[in-house]
């Protein structure tokens, strides 16, 4: 198990540097080793999903990372104007409740 935490100030918006995180679409243009993206479950405002994509891998020899993934985000947690976002490993049995 890897658990990390981060912290930083950007002087930009929160909502576009989320954005720039889950809009796949966009990623893609900027992100040159993220492809193959599927979302398989999606809440209408995206703070509850399942996604899945697959990472280039950096060192040549090793093969490409899958993940499949529960993306979790709250807004204005643990303070107004923040945003706390929990992504975690899932197994592709793993069901995932979504409340539209």
């Amino acid at each position: 198990m890897v658990l990390i935490k981060a912290n930083t100030v950007v002087r930009a918006p929160v909502s576009s540097l989320v954005d720039c995180s889950i809009d796949f679409e966009a990623r893609a243009s900027w992100d040159k080793t993220l492809y193959d993206f599927k979302t398989f479950s999606m809440s209408a405002d995206r703070t509850v999903g399942r996604v899945s994509y697959t990472f280039k891998s950096p060192v040549a020899g090793f093969a490409d990372r899958d993940f499949y993934l529960q993306q979790l985000i709250r807004w204005d947690y643990p303070t107004p104007g923040a945003v706390t976002m929990h992504v975690s490993s899932l197994e592709p049995s793993d069901e995932l409740p979504i409340n539209p």
